[in-house]
Parts: C-alpha cells; sequence; structure tokens
C-alpha cells in the first residue's frame, strides 16, 4: 500500500517538473525572441549608415520614378469569342499586347494605322492585355481570371473558359477608354483568317437552321398522314389499346418537335446576338481609380534598398 502511494507521488513530481520545465521552455524562447530583437535594432543603430543611405537612394529614386511617370488607370472588358474558341483567339490579342509594348518613334505610324487611332489617343494607352476566365470544376460558370497566366492546360479542376476572355486596358487618362474597344475591333477584323471563320461559323447555323426546320415539316407531314390514315375502328378494337397506342404517338411528336424547336432557338439567338467575330459583354468602364498609389510607389524603393544595406 505505501509502495503505490510512494509510486504515485513520484507520478505527481514527475508531472510537476515537467510542465515547470515547459514553462521555462516558452520563457526562455521569448526571452530570445526579445532578445534577439533588441540585438538586431542595436546592430541597426551602431550601423545606420550601411541602412540610411540605400534607404534614402531608394526614396530618391521612387520620388523620381513617380513625379516623372504618369498615373495609370485600369480598366477590363468581358468579351465572348465568337468566330473562334478562346484559346484560338487570345494570341490575336497577345499581337495587340506586343504592339503596343514595342511602339516607338519608328513605328508609330504603323501601330496607329493597326488601330484605326489618332496619335494623342495612342499615347494614352500604356498597354492592353488578354486573359483566360477561369471556370473552377467545369461546371459552366465563371469563376475568377487567370491575371497572374498560371493555370495549366492540363489542370483537369481549374479548366480555362473556351468562350470568353477578359482584356484589360491601362491608360494614362481615363477619357481614352471609350476609343478603345473601337480600336481593337479594327483590329481583328483586319485579320483575314478570323473573318473567313466567322463568315463560315454563320454559314454553317444558317444550314443547320434550314436542316431542322425541314425535318419539323417533315414531322409535321408524317403526323398528319398517321392522324389521318389511322382506321378509327382499330384504334378502338382490342379494349381501347389502339386508341391508347394512337396517343403515345401523338405526343412522341410533339416532344420532337419541341427539341427541335429549342434547337432552333438557341440558333436565332447566335445569329442575332452574336454574328460579330467576338461579342463585348461588358464593355471598358472609365475608370479614376489609380492603379498604385504614389505614396506606395516612392515607399517600396526605400525599403528594399534599406534592407538590403541592412
Amino acid at each position: 500500500m505505501e509502495n503505490k502511494k510512494t509510486h504515485n507521488e513520484r507520478k505527481e513530481i514527475d508531472l510537476i517538473e515537467l510542465f515547470s520545465l515547459m514553462g521555462q521552455g516558452i520563457k526562455n524562447f521569448i526571452n530570445g525572441i526579445y532578445n534577439g530583437m533588441w540585438w538586431l535594432f542595436a546592430f541597426g543603430i551602431k550601423n545606420y549608415l550601411y541602412v540610411l543611405l540605400p534607404g534614402l537612394l531608394g526614396l530618391g529614386y521612387g520620388v523620381f520614378h513617380t513625379f516623372t511617370n504618369v498615373a495609370g488607370y485600369e480598366s477590363e472588358m468581358k468579351i465572348r469569342t465568337n468566330a473562334m474558341r478562346s484559346y484560338e483567339m487570345k494570341p490575336y490579342f497577345d499581337e495587340i499586347t506586343t504592339y503596343l509594348s514595342e511602339r516607338n518613334e519608328g513605328n508609330s505610324k504603323l501601330v496607329e494605322d493597326l488601330f484605326n487611332l489618332d496619335s494623342l489617343s495612342l499615347s494614352k494607352i500604356i498597354s492592353i492585355q488578354s486573359y483566360y476566365y477561369i471556370d473552377v470544376h467545369g461546371d459552366g460558370t465563371i469563376d475568377g481570371v487567370d491575371l497572374k497566366g498560371v493555370r495549366s492546360l492540363e489542370d483537369t479542376i481549374n479548366i480555362r473558359d473556351s468562350l470568353h476572355l477578359c482584356i484589360v486596358a491601362t491608360v494614362n487618362d481615363p477619357m481614352v477608354f471609350p476609343k478603345i474597344n473601337s480600336a481593337i475591333n479594327y483590329y481583328i477584323n483586319s485579320k483575314a483568317f478570323i473573318l473567313q471563320q466567322n463568315a463560315y461559323r454563320l454559314n454553317e447555323i444558317q444550314q443547320y437552321k434550314k436542316d431542322l426546320m425541314h425535318e419539323i415539316d417533315y414531322l409535321d407531314s408524317l403526323q398528319k398522314v398517321v392522324y389521318f390514315n389511322t382506321p378509327k375502328a382499330a384504334s378502338l378494337s382490342q379494349h381501347g389499346s389502339g386508341v391508347y397506342l394512337g396517343n403515345v404517338s401523338v405526343q412522341l411528336y410533339h416532344v420532337y418537335k419541341q427539341n427541335i424547336f429549342e434547337r432552333i432557338k438557341k440558333l436565332d439567338k447566335e445569329l442575332n446576338l452574336h454574328t460579330d467575330n467576338y461579342t463585348v459583354l461588358s464593355d471598358f468602364k472609365i475608370s479614376t481609380q489609380k492603379t498604385t498609389s504614389d505614396s506606395i510607389l516612392m515607399i517600396k524603393p526605400a525599403i528594399y534598398l534599406g534592407f538590403l544595406g541592412y
């Protein structure tokens, strides 16, 4: 009995020592962080010139960069690609990005002609970039924009939407946004292959609609033949089973025709709303919000260089 009591007391002492050691370890860890921070602070004060001079240089660069660069304004346009799928159309929008990024005095007239823009309006456009929309789980709903271009074609969860593109324009004058859509449309319409693809698509839709209309006429004719050539007496024979079969036949014709009419409605929508190479679902809004504030542009280089000096 005494041995058991002594054993329990030892266990209690061991637990107390364990918790005491844990508490001491936590205390030492906090003290180590505290002392380390003070040491780092004292180190920086002692060698302040190595931190101050690069920081001032970074601040000077930030101020210079802010005052020599006009603030950018950003807006986006959502389009539905009609002539081709989004992954086929995007390279043409990437060409627009390239032309704007590589323009200079030598080819400025060429770029003006490509976009049918005057030199003043063109000079106010900083960049135009295109991005894929992302359909998570492939349920047909757009869930976001791949602004970083990191979504892989092999990703079966975050799928690139094949019907839409996001066009992001950055300008130094927000009043130029209304002209950008027309400029993009002018450029895209200058591509012969896109025009051919769209004409072929519209012709296919119209031909398919004609085929469906012929199918409707055929079903109407067949329905009339079945209705008028079915003997009434035969329909009432066999305890009325003929009447039941006749009703099922008429219902089936109705279901077939209804399905065809639904397909024709979709084709009419395509022909009425999406005849162009692409359809603008939401145009550029005149944004007056700067892409990056002046204070951030000035401070970031100072922080980077100051840290590097430290």
